[in-house]
């Protein structure tokens, strides 16, 4: 058998040329704005997403802090109340004490470093003791019912036999202090129960008890020494619940402010009610830091890479689509299969695209196994019947982008655009496939249909249609010489 082509002539594919730029340009730049917006969406809900976790991290950091704080500030003041219910335990014990005995025991009380700045005793609702006596002496003789401003704590204390904590109140001696009462009660005259005696009243330093507890220094969320310090977090502190009234009551240290930006909160609990502490970093919840901005810039750099590879990637597509249906569109006929000359043509403008976009062709030549017995009693019908479905099937195998012309009976040659070793292969396994399933049309025979294939793959440039084709016949023959049914690149 022999196979040979007619030399091809030369042509070269022009440019794409398109009814007008944004056409052409329309889905490559559409494909570019889809990737960096997917970027840009990627990199925002990563960014979300480490600020949420950030924020968390410093709400737990915080929350623990504000339990250490309040621990604090708990004792400090347990320790300073502890004084005026000693006081108060020692006059109930000795209702008819002297002047000695209060100022003893007063001094006794005040020696352990506590926050009270004095105490003053009352019988009844007149004060009749004071310690320490230089600065106080004037209040001595004072009945609380002529303080409008302090009867109603008075009288509370008198009314419920409990102590009361009120303020912080602004001192006339300067400073601001928490008021804190304490009942005295002694057994009743007939010996049954107990009788109102008197109160024990004593300011407490409320700054020199915020100081001890750790608040009005700078507070670091954590620990506060050594690196640990350099690295925590820096809070805005306040309290809240004047006389007792907690989170109801009004703001008496710190800023209002802090407790409108979402702060971790708890509750100290008091004689008479409570105080609501809350904390909040300095510099926020979640401050955009150099982690977030490096995420930005990365995702920025990203956003723009993607979109101009794709721009890049889907232009080169467009392009060769378009050299692909201009080459298409100037042929005459049918283009499922085409004539000799006119597919060499087509070839041929397919080789000068393909060098130069870099890309590979594949040329399969197809022929009919002739060696079976049963195919010399076919007669012209059926030969004509066999040629016709091994084109349609030939045609199913391959690609709708790849060309077919037919040489001879039972010979066919095919181009297939941008094919390169493995699709080759493959293309050419199919096309075996799709003849073996063709029916004999004799029926003197079961033995299928088979077909054998050259394959040739042009890189570079390395070959002219002609030469390839040529090539792949060579493939071709040699295979045919000893096998059937079978593919040679």
């Amino acid at each position: 058998m022999t196979i040979s082509f007619p030399a091809g002539e030369s042509s070269s594919a022009s440019a794409p040329a398109e009814t007008s730029w944004w056409q052409f340009h329309r889905l490559p730049l559409l494909v570019a704005l889809l990737l960096a917006l997917a970027t840009l969406g990627t990199t925002a809900a990563i960014e979300n997403w480490m600020i949420r976790e950030r924020a968390a991290a410093r709400h737990s950091t915080v929350r623990e802090t504000l339990v250490a704080i309040r621990a604090r500030l708990d004792a400090t003041l347990t320790a300073n109340l502890l004084v005026g219910q000693g006081m108060a335990a020692f006059v109930a014990a000795n209702p008819a004490l002297r002047d000695d005995d209060f100022y003893t025991m007063a001094r006794s009380l005040l020696s352990h470093r506590s926050q009270v700045l004095n105490i003053a005793l009352a019988q009844g609702t007149r004060i009749t003791h004071v310690y320490p006596l230089n600065g106080n002496t004037s209040v001595i003789g004072i009945d609380y019912r002529t303080i409008p401003d302090q009867w109603p704590s008075i009288e509370e204390v008198i009314s419920t036999g409990h102590a009361v904590l009120n303020g912080p109140v602004q001192r006339i001696q300067g400073g601001i202090a928490v008021i804190a009462r304490f009942p005295i009660a002694v057994p009743a005259r007939n010996g049954q129960g107990a009788r109102y005696w008197g109160l024990v009243s004593m300011p407490i330093d409320f700054s020199a008890m915020l100081t001890k507890a750790g608040i009005i220094t700078p507070l670091i969320a954590g620990s506060t020494t050594g690196e640990e310090r350099r690295q925590g977090l820096t809070l805005d502190i306040a309290l809240r619940g004047h006389d007792g009234n907690g989170a109801s009551g009004k703001t008496f240290f710190g800023s209002d402010s802090v407790y409108s930006r979402a702060p971790e909160t708890i509750d100290l609990p008091l004689p008479n009610g409570s105080w609501q502490i809350a904390a909040t970093p300095v510099d926020g919840w979640s401050p955009i830091n150099q982690d977030i901005w490096t995420l930005r810039a990365t995702g920025v750099a990203m956003a723009l890479l993607l979109a101009l590879t794709g721009y890049l990637l889907t232009r080169h597509a467009r392009v060769s689509a378009h050299e692909h249906k201009k080459t298409a569109s100037s042929l005459d006929g049918d283009v499922s299969l085409l004539p000799l000359t006119t597919f060499f043509k087509a070839a041929e403008a397919e080789m000068a695209t393909s060098l130069r976009y870099r890309r590979a062709v594949g040329f399969l030549v197809i022929a009919l196994d002739c060696h079976q017995e049963h195919q010399k009693n076919w007669t012209p019908a059926q030969q004509k019947d066999v040629q016709a479905r091994m084109m349609a099937a030939c045609r199913n195998a391959l690609r709708p982008t790849d060309l077919l012309t037919e040489t001879a009976f039972g010979h066919f040659a095919a181009l297939l655009i941008g094919a390169n070793r493995d699709g080759a292969i493959m293309a050419a396994d199919r096309v075996r496939r799709a003849v073996k399933a063709i029916p004999s049309p004799t029926d003197l025979s079961s033995t299928p249909l088979t077909a054998s294939i050259g394959a040739a793959v042009v890189r570079d440039g390395d070959l002219d249609a002609t030469s390839a084709l040529n090539r792949a016949a060579e493939r071709l023959r040699g295979w045919q010489s000893s096998h059937s049914d079978g593919v040679a690149l």
